[in-house]
């Protein structure tokens, strides 16, 4: 048997600057890292080929160049998809690395957004790929010409154990497969101009919160996330609308130095930044929300593969 597992991400800043046809005129650039939850592939031998996913594995299979060999081939997430963690995306990954496409990561990640967004036609950006291909914490940069440059960040133990004490993960418990708000912003960044400029302070918010998490400043991270909501919200109202907003305000209400969107928005995670002497009333508050906090830590392994 083949497994390979691929970890999802959380966002902190620049989500939405990776979307064509934006960033291939302006460029773009996120600061994400990978925490300990993964997207699954398994290949066992079989008579026949069969998958559970044939959205994701047909395409994953024609491109790597195997026909249809006799295998299962199996896929799942320790998230829902939709979820704003990058799960589709580590499951393309996870599927292209047990296929035995390339052990480069650069090369992988970029096979994967062309199965993604041109193969299975999923809309979406380019952070996902990268982020659970490399692993770890990382500042990523997407050129107009094309090119894709991943900047690893290397955060001290203290300041990671005071950034993870500090992130409440929270899944408000709608996936954003309900709602068309990434078709709906790729739509608007053809020809709204109100929309590029707010995509283009997204990527200087992005640049704002790398200078605050390479030193520590958890609150000044978590100004960046306030201002990260205002421009989303500014970009259509379907990406912080409820209950993201009445999560949010729960938590500001109860420690919360701020809270961002983790993916696109319309449902799946919301990311408190919190007072750590108010983490517990934080916790306490949003217990009795339709919601539930996931608990995780970070995790420097990207995409990874073994036989079994």
């Amino acid at each position: 048997m083949i497994i390979s597992r691929s970890p999802l991400r959380i966002s902190f800043a620049g989500g939405g600057s990776d979307l064509s046809p934006f960033v291939d005129e302006y460029g773009g650039s996120v600061l994400n890292a990978t925490i300990d939850r993964y997207a699954y592939c398994t290949i066992e031998d079989s008579d026949t080929y069969s998958t559970n996913v044939p959205e994701i594995v047909d395409h994953c299979v024609k491109f790597v160049g195997h026909g249809k060999p006799n295998m299962k081939i199996t896929l799942y997430s320790e998230t829902d998809l939709g979820s704003g963690l990058g799960s589709s995306s580590a499951l393309v990954v996870a599927c292209l690395s047990a296929l035995g496409y390339s052990d480069n990561k650069q090369k992988l990640a970029e096979a994967a957004i062309h199965v993604e967004r041109n193969l299975c036609e999923f809309p979406g950006g380019k952070q996902d790929q990268f982020a659970t291909t490399y692993g770890g914490f990382n500042y990523i940069e997407f050129l107009p010409t094309g090119a894709n440059r991943v900047s690893p960040i290397t955060l001290s133990y203290e300041i990671q154990r005071k950034l993870q004490y500090s992130l409440i993960l929270y899944n408000i418990g709608v996936s954003r497969t309900n709602n068309r708000v990434i078709e709906r912003n790729i739509a608007g960044l053809k020809d709204d101009p109100q929309m590029i400029e707010q995509t283009k302070q997204l990527v200087n918010n992005c640049s704002q919160a790398l200078q605050y998490i390479v030193t520590g400043n958890i609150k000044q991270l978590a100004e960046t996330f306030k201002d990260n909501w205002q421009i989303k919200s500014d970009l259509h109202s379907g990406i912080t609308s409820n209950p993201f907003q009445e999560v949010k305000e729960k938590g500001l209400q109860n420690g919360a130095w701020g809270a961002k969107i983790c993916g696109a928005g319309g449902g799946g995670h919301l990311l408190f930044a919190v007072n750590p002497k108010h983490r517990s009333d934080l916790l306490l508050a949003l217990d009795p929300l339709p919601g539930h906090v996931e608990y995780f830590d970070f995790t420097p392994q990207g995409c990874e593969t073994w036989t079994q």
